[in-house]
């Protein structure tokens, strides 16, 4: 004996789902319980149509993987897609917060579908926004009523906030110079002055260099790809961008390119063998220079890039102007990496409290007369009262 519960969703479509208990509204896998939570959803405008519900999350990723822009998030994606593990067959709403965390815990501890090697923090952080995007854009589609990772606590990046004891010096930056060869050294230099991704800085040609009005175009990177071509679109559309070249950067360069053959629109910079050079392998010369130049281990060649965003923040640099210049998505995300860097404004309000309290008439500019005990009245400079 089976239970059917039927409706009518809004598009005027009979529907049924059969289950082998009547239960209870609160017994999940019953009719009760289905015909109560269905209820629910439509007098909420919540409906979610079950057989759109019923297609696999692996189904969901792979549409998603196919949507990537560039090589590198392809890749990315891909790696997600292999690390799905018991989610994959998945129908996409039957997916709980529960089923998340267990999968979560794989990826720390060890995944039963990679002979149990377990993933770092980052990684796992990774795949979870990765999987929060993916049912994030079914919830979008109406595929899904809630997105189950909302329930979930979004794993912790040990490497996405920077304090200033995580930020080169420019002592350390000089040292790495010095230890370089000429080029390497230009692409140091520049990296910490404009705050280029280093396969920005690995995909820069010299049309790229406004050597006259001080300017770096970023439009493309490298492509670490082999049997691709070297220069690939960017990783995102805000990273499409027009950087100030500080002077020392822009005689450098200039400097450089006199001592090499280069045109217009070839790669400013390339191995010793010839090639166009990638993250992966300015990432082994920085490893390599550090050593020599005497700089702590744990730091890459991204911390250039980190360096400039800590510099312009400690000139005073808005969030959106660091934003800009760095070429990140969105102002989150400058926020999230940078917002220990910010200085703490205690100091500054108290200040202003301060000033205003000593100031010739105790009154914030542009108010005049003197503070009277009573707050229901000002009192004017000639001692009369005035309305507050």
């Amino acid at each position: 004996m089976s239970y059917v519960v039927r409706w009518v969703d809004p598009d005027g479509n009979e529907k049924s789902e059969s289950f082998a208990k009547r239960g209870r509204y609160d017994l999940p896998g019953t009719a009760e319980h289905y015909k109560h939570q269905l209820e629910k959803r439509m007098a909420r405008g919540m409906y979610v149509d079950p057989d759109l519900a019923k297609v696999s999350l692996r189904v969901e990723v792979e549409k998603w993987v196919r949507r990537a822009r560039t090589e590198t998030t392809r890749y990315q994606r891909r790696n997600f897609a292999n690390n799905l593990g018991e989610l994959a067959p998945m129908a996409i709403g039957a997916i709980r917060p529960s089923d998340i965390r267990d999968w979560l815990d794989h990826l720390r501890l060890g995944r039963p579908w990679c002979r149990g090697r377990a993933l770092g923090e980052n990684s796992v952080a990774l795949h979870f926004q990765f999987l929060f995007t993916v049912l994030n854009i079914a919830a979008e589609d109406g595929v899904l009523a809630v997105n189950p990772c909302r329930k979930v606590e979004r794993p912790a990046r040990p490497d996405a906030e920077k304090t200033p004891a995580e930020v080169l010096t420019v002592e350390q930056i000089r040292s790495l110079i010095q230890c370089s060869n000429r080029q390497t050294g230009c692409m140091m230099l520049l990296t910490a002055q404009t705050g280029l991704r280093p396969s920005e800085v690995a995909g820069l040609r010299v049309c790229d260099i406004d050597f006259l009005r001080r300017k770096v175009y970023v439009v493309q990177q490298a492509n670490h790809f082999r049997g691709r071509p070297p220069t690939a679109r960017l990783k995102t559309p805000r990273s499409k961008r027009t950087v100030p070249l500080p002077a020392e950067a822009n005689h450098e360069l200039s400097a450089f390119l006199a001592t090499v053959e280069r045109g217009r629109n070839d790669l400013l910079f390339y191995t010793r063998v010839g090639r166009p050079w990638s993250a992966d392998g300015m990432g082994q010369r920085f490893r390599e220079i550090a050593v020599k130049a005497g700089v702590p281990k744990g730091f890459t060649w991204h911390d250039l890039r980190h360096f400039y965003a800590s510099a312009l923040i400690a000139k005073g640099a808005s969030v959106k102007t660091v934003q800009m210049r760095l070429g990140h998505a969105s102002a989150n995300v400058t926020l999230q990496v940078y917002t220990h860097l910010w200085p703490d404004h205690d100091s500054h309000t108290v200040s202003a409290i301060d000033d205003i309290f000593t100031s010739e008439n105790g009154n914030p500019p542009g108010v005049p007369g003197k503070i009277d005990p009573d707050f229901g009245e000002r009192r004017d400079g000639d001692g009369t009262a005035a309305a507050s």
